[in-house]
């Protein structure tokens, strides 16, 4: 009976109390209390049941033995009702970014990435260092960025321009660590051509402006940008064309062939907020006009544009559009109010996955 008892704890209690979960479970900071006191009273009654084990009738004996199984499911469904409270929240969002499969939609944030799952639910990689990415960009074998480590790390600040080929659980540094965080950053997502405006003279680039490199950071030339006008406020690279890379301005969208070195106007759009190039060939540009978003997409073999119809009530500027490459169907946008939409047929129609930082309910 003593090893029955035993066996109807270890059963339980390993598995739900301290498990830490897969790779991407959401965690809260909120301590649960229920869960605290629940805990508290099993340690109390565990260590009385086996102080008196021998001075209890075996009717009590199976009476503890169901309390402490008992015990355990309710402890499990508290960790769960725990979770299921606490959603996962965004405080910036800096980018989106499927998995190399499209399983998943990787959003980084101020603290670390927060994964959307196939079944629509969201958590967030807690497991992994919480660094601060900007300029995340996607690419076939996992993602490239920019920005700050996790403070609880010992890393330099700024990163330089990273690489991660695990979802994030480990990075590789490439160039420029502890000198530059850059926000103005593209890699086509087969080319792996890296396109970034360097803000500040460094070690390597001598010189502000954009620049280009297509050997992974060794080297880097600089383009001149010729005829493009206004100030930078996105950038997209083709995902599998080298060379191919569009920027927004707040006077326009400017596709270059070239790697930057000349720029040609498309279309007739003021304050661009953001750009972006699909795995279809197809441009995708942002504005904000009247206080309202708009969102326009670029056939290139028709050169057509069309107007796509957003959710009614989308307010805020559109900053990060992304195309799932396993699910061309699959369409992604997010806005500077931190709301996060996801549809399935190529932006006909809209679901909301994130409303102003604070995940949705499948």
């Amino acid at each position: 009976m003593k090893k029955l008892l035993i066996f109807s704890i270890l059963i339980f209690y390993p598995v739900t109390v301290f498990a830490h979960g897969n790779e991407h479970e959401a965690t809260s900071s909120t301590p649960n209390y229920t869960l605290i006191i629940t805990l508290v009273l099993l340690v109390a009654t565990l260590f009385i049941s086996i102080y008196l084990w021998r001075k209890i009738s075996k009717v009590l004996k199976i009476a503890l033995v169901s309390f402490f199984i008992l015990l355990g499911i309710l402890t499990t469904f508290l960790l769960l009702k725990s979770n299921e409270d606490n959603p996962v929240t965004f405080t910036h969002i800096h980018g989106l970014g499927f998995s190399s499969d499209g399983t998943e939609l990787l959003v980084p944030s101020h603290h670390g990435l927060n994964i959307l799952h196939e079944d629509g639910h969201w958590t967030s990689a807690s497991d992994f260092p919480q660094h601060d990415y900007m300029g995340f960009s996607p690419t076939d074998n996992g993602f490239y960025s920019s920005g700050h480590p996790d403070p609880e790390t010992d890393l330099k600040n700024p990163l330089g321009i990273i690489k991660s080929t695990d979802g994030g659980e480990s990075i590789d540094f490439l160039t420029l660590y502890g000198e530059v965080d850059f926000h103005g950053m593209t890699v086509g997502y087969e080319t792996h051509d890296i396109y970034v405006f360097n803000p500040q003279p460094n070690s390597i680039l001598t010189e502000p402006g954009f620049y280009y490199s297509t050997d992974e950071a060794k080297t880097w030339t600089r383009s001149s940008l010729t005829n493009m006008t206004g100030q930078a406020t996105s950038l997209s690279a083709h995902p599998s064309t080298s060379g191919t890379v569009i920027v927004g301005t707040d006077q326009g969208a400017f596709l270059s062939n070239d790697y930057g070195k000349t720029m040609d106007k498309i279309g007739d759009f003021q304050d661009v907020r953001s750009v972006y190039m699909d795995h279809e060939d197809k441009i995708w540009v942002s504005s904000y006009l009247n206080q309202k978003p708009t969102l326009s997409r670029l056939d290139s073999s028709s050169n057509h544009w069309e107007n796509i119809s957003l959710p009614e009530d989308i307010e805020a500027p559109i900053l990060y559009v992304q195309q799932n490459p396993k699910n061309l169907d699959q369409i992604v946008i997010a806005t500077e109010n931190r709301d996060i939409f996801i549809s399935n047929d190529k932006a006909n129609s809209w679901e909301v996955s994130v409303r102003e930082g604070i995940a949705v309910k499948p």
